[in-house]
């Protein structure tokens, strides 16, 4: 909410300016201002990153609750006077129910090259951390980075069925 402001009115039309003005040498200014302003979008960034919770990950959604979201979402543009406002109704509801979404307990990549499984706790162990870097880290980051293990570390529980 504060670097986006920046970035629309003085980081781009600055560095648009100075782009027009390069060929008459009078590029220094906007230039200057440009760099300022992603030196302060930087510094906003830095400290957005070390607030406690700055992301928050949930889970997956099902396709059905996103159709519902999206019905919803559209009957609010479409129609107009009150009415228009019962398309909030499924929103708000598919937004209420996000948090409560079950985890899947088995998860297979496109090609079957890697896979991974839920066990007890909730924790997600990968078979393999060579294979699928892509989707690895998806899975991962649906995880909020933390959470996961893979099948050849040496403490998983899944160390006996990889070996039997």
């Amino acid at each position: 909410m504060i670097a986006v402001p920046v970035t629309s009115f003085i980081t781009f039309p600055m560095g648009l300016l100075a782009c027009l003005l390069m060929p008459l040498g009078l590029e220094k200014c906007p230039l200057w201002l440009t760099e300022k302003s992603l030196g302060f979008v930087m510094r906003v960034a830095e400290d957005a990153i070390s607030w406690p919770l700055p992301a928050y990950h949930v889970n997956a959604w099902p396709v059905l609750m996103l159709g519902i979201a999206a019905i919803g979402g559209l009957w609010l543009c479409i129609w107009q006077g009150r009415i228009r406002y019962i398309g909030a109704v499924p929103v708000v509801v598919v937004l209420l129910c996000i948090p409560f979404t079950p985890r899947p307990d088995v998860l297979i990549s496109d090609n079957a090259k890697i896979f991974a499984l839920r066990d007890q706790k909730g924790e997600l162990w990968i078979s393999s951390a060579r294979v699928e870097k892509f989707t690895r880290g998806e899975w991962i980051e649906r995880e909020g980075g933390e959470g996961f293990g893979y099948w050849d570390d040496e403490d998983s529980p899944m160390q006996c069925i990889n070996e039997g």
